[in-house]
């Protein structure tokens, strides 16, 4: 189980703030076998636009920013009503993408809104929707303990799930009371914002749906045979492995390696990362025999907690070859201004295989990047430092999305 991810919950979790943009990098890391989204809806309500009464007087209300013609926002909203559409669309967006990718590689996921939100009938969520095995679940918060009928809508491709859930009929006879009202300190407020959080009833019957959908498919997040054909459906995006036969062993090959990234054994993984070393000491590669060859292994960098140490703007273009090398270069003497950092062995990730066998070799045929090699060289020789690089894939590489923010 991973921590929500909330901006109700703290403020740096805001997708939009320069330290919660890796909300979707740890998504990625954790690699959840089941995930729940829900963007936030305000710029998606109906009830925009409505004109209230309280205590006899009338008031105008937020404004509307959309219809069923204008489902990504009217053309003609301007100022902060136009920031509010743009991060509504961007967040929803993101959202759709990654349940419709999760469907694709045969994880669980779910997608809920109020049940009236334009999010329904944007293109991404249509075509979600008309995917096989998607179920469209509708209840009322009150038939799980809520306290008032708020209809909610939730896209999931758990048919456990859409069973538990849906509930077309609500039988409880309370009202759906969207009367807004001035709290004690003045300020006006929607009900909508008193329940944020989930009823109880609600939380308790989802997790026991997912638990049921995984008893009767047998496929436990641990079991060997549905984790390794989850990887095999990972690395079919890549070129490189298409030949479903080399597939099916290099996803083993990654599913033993991820029974030994094990919480408080770190120690023993750096030893393992170091006896895999070639022989000559330069690298640290995994392989796989395949045809009479050896095939690379991508590794599971993801099963390792990352952080942002260095992030910087290029001041020139260059290809992209030689500018990974010159980050490199930057954080090896970044490293090399701290006195223990002496005499040791730097083990690093790159998801470059012209990079990885750059820095094994110390050479390149590139005329520009050998230039960068011995740089990188004359580093090692001032610090007694050694560089072995692991290769892994790009979506699996932590530094790959923080690379594009500029």
């Amino acid at each position: 189980m991973a921590r929500p991810f909330d901006v109700k919950v703290s403020p740096l979790m805001d997708i939009f703030s320069q330290s919660g943009r890796a909300i979707w990098d740890d998504l990625d890391a954790q690699d959840a076998d089941v995930e729940h989204h829900a963007p936030d809806c305000k710029s998606f309500s109906r009830a925009r636009g409505r004109p209230f009464c309280i205590d006899g007087q009338w008031y105008k209300g937020p404004p509307a920013l959309r219809d069923e013609r204008h489902v990504m926002g009217f053309p003609n909203v301007r100022g902060q009503a136009a920031v509010q559409v743009r991060h509504g669309n961007r967040r929803a967006l993101r959202s759709i993408k990654r349940c419709t990718e999760r469907h694709h590689q045969g994880r669980i996921f779910s997608l809920e809104h109020p049940w009236r939100s334009f999010i329904w009938y944007m293109t991404a969520t249509t075509e979600l929707a008309a995917l096989p095995g998607v179920y469209m679940a509708t209840f009322s918060n009150c038939c799980f303990g809520g306290h008032r009928q708020k209809w909610t809508a939730l896209l999931t491709n758990s048919r456990a799930l859409f069973e538990a859930l849906h509930k077309p009929e609500c039988e409880h006879g309370l009202v759906h009371d969207y009367q807004p009202y001035f709290d004690d300190q003045g300020t006006l407020r929607f009900p909508t914002e008193d329940e944020a959080e989930y009823p109880p009833g609600l939380v308790e019957a989802y997790a026991r749906a997912i638990k049921a959908d995984f008893q009767q498919n047998q496929q436990w997040p641990e079991d060997e045979p549905f984790r390794v054909s989850q990887l095999a459906a990972e690395l079919e995006k890549y070129g490189r492995f298409q030949d479903e036969e080399l597939r099916l062993k290099v996803a083993a090959r990654v599913f033993e390696m991820e029974q030994g990234l094990v919480a408080g054994q770190e120690n023993k993984a750096r030893y393992h990362l170091l006896r895999n070393g070639h022989y000559r000491g330069t690298d640290i590669r995994f392989a796989v025999e395949h045809l009479a060859q050896r095939e690379m292994v991508p590794y599971p960098a993801y099963r390792w907690l990352w952080r942002d140490t260095l992030t910087f703007r290029w001041k020139q273009e260059a290809h992209i070859n030689e500018l990974e090398t010159q980050a490199l270069i930057a954080h090896v003497r970044r490293l090399l201004r701290e006195d223990e950092v002496k005499q040791v062995r730097l083990m690093i990730v790159v998801d470059s295989q012209v990079l990885f066998y750059a820095i094994g070799k110390g050479r390149s045929p590139s005329k520009r990047l050998n230039r960068l090699m011995r740089r990188l060289t004359a580093l090692q020789l001032m610090g007694d430092l050694y560089v072995l690089p692991i290769w892994t894939l790009s979506a699996w590489n932590f530094a790959d999305r923080p690379s594009r923010r500029a």
